[in-house]
This record gives structure tokens, C-alpha cells and sequence, in this order.
């Protein structure tokens, strides 16, 4: 079985580093005004994030993601009595729940880069689209709703304010997970950057509050 490259070892140590190679945040969605005020494309190239969850049926636990590409993401998530680790480098996805390394398929990656919120608001390679995104206006929500498919054919709609350019709410229609939405909350300032410090997600008859402790640009561990 294949062993752990540094990228996944030096996460797991949690050791963060400086970003050295450059990647532009979303400079065409209607949102990047918003997120990104005044920003100059590749001024960043990655987004680590930690926060505290917790779930409609009494879950709590801590989730981690660092972002540095859709071909190189990481997700944690440590629980009172568990942990669990996925990871893409490149076209090989793994898994580790703290005893068992695993080599997974590529079903895994909708979940890895489903969790990398903020990277969604910064770098449009996140969604890991499949062609182009279309925007219009939605008089339902009096939004402007950029909506696009991504490569394992996932329906995407991210939900922006008009006037101000900020970001609402992202609706995903999973296609073998039913439909989940995400709502921004308590947006600050990171970087230059504005950022939501809290997230609910909605997926199903289940609601998971995300409180952000830690989003931080350009230090991710390789």
C-alpha cells in the first residue's frame, strides 16, 4: 500500500508552512468584490481552517481543512472517542481514522473539497468545475445566483446580494447526497480579506453549525 507523502505526514503533525507557489483567488464571480476588496490576483495561493461543530443531534466535534489546489486538500475531523483524515494529492485519495491508513477512489473527492468553504470563496479551482459558470438574476431570493456543474456532476448555486456583491448562501445538489445549502454568518476581515467566522449547514433534517477559531491565508502544511 502506498505510504503517506510529507504533504499528508506534516499535516497530520500539524506543522504549518509558508505558501510559495501562487494560484488567483475568483476574480469573475459576482461575489470576489465582495470577499476580496481592492485584492490583486495571486496575492494569496492557500486557506487553512479549524472549527468547532456542532450537530442538530447532539455531535460535537473539531473539523480542520487546508487547501492548496483541488489536487491537494485535506480534511480532519477529531471527535471525543474518534478521528478521520481524507486527503487528495494529485488522482490518489486516502484515509486515515487513527489506526488504518486506506487508499480510497475518487468518490471521496466531492466530500474533501465539499468541506473547503472559504477556499470556495477564494480560489475557483475549489469547486473542481465541469465547464463554465453562468450567472443570473433570481427575483425568488432577489439575488444574483452564480451556478455552475461540477466534474462528478453536482449542481452548484452560490446565492450573492446584489447591491453589496455578498455572498448569502450555496445550495449543492449532490448527486448521491441529496441537496445540501451552506449560510455565511459573522464575515471579518483576514488578510484584506472578508471571510465568514461561522457557517450553518443544512443537509437534510440535520444542522451543522460551524465556529471558526482559525482561517488562516498562506500557511497550510505541505
Amino acid at each position: 500500500m502506498k505510504l503517506f507523502t510529507s504533504f499528508a505526514v506534516l499535516f497530520l503533525i500539524a506543522c504549518p508552512l509558508q505558501a510559495q507557489s501562487r494560484s488567483a483567488p475568483v476574480t469573475v464571480a459576482p461575489w470576489h468584490r465582495y470577499v476580496a476588496p481592492g485584492a490583486a490576483p495571486a496575492e494569496i495561493s492557500a486557506v487553512s481552517t479549524r472549527a468547532a461543530v456542532r450537530v442538530t443531534d447532539g455531535q460535537t466535534y473539531t473539523v480542520e481543512t487546508t487547501y492548496h489546489g483541488p489536487q491537494k486538500a485535506i480534511f480532519r475531523r477529531t471527535a471525543p472517542d474518534r478521528s478521520l483524515v481524507m486527503g487528495r494529492e494529485g488522482h490518489w485519495y486516502w484515509s486515515h481514522d487513527g489506526e488504518t491508513q486506506k487508499e480510497q477512489g475518487a468518490d471521496v473527492r466531492e466530500f474533501i473539497l465539499g468541506h473547503q468553504f472559504h477556499a470556495q470563496l477564494l480560489f475557483p479551482g475549489a469547486f473542481d468545475l465541469d465547464g463554465e459558470a453562468v450567472t443570473r438574476r433570481d427575483t425568488e431570493c432577489n439575488c444574483v445566483t452564480w451556478a455552475a456543474t461540477d466534474i462528478d456532476g453536482n449542481l452548484i448555486a452560490v446565492n450573492v446580494d446584489p447591491d453589496s456583491g455578498k455572498p448569502l448562501f450555496m445550495t449543492t445538489e449532490y448527486r448521491r447526497h441529496g441537496v445540501v445549502t451552506a449560510s455565511y454568518h459573522d464575515w471579518g476581515d483576514y488578510g484584506g480579506y472578508r471571510l465568514p467566522a461561522a457557517i450553518t449547514i443544512q443537509h437534510g433534517d440535520r444542522s451543522f453549525q460551524y465556529r471558526f477559531d482559525r482561517i488562516s491565508l498562506d500557511e497550510v502544511c505541505l
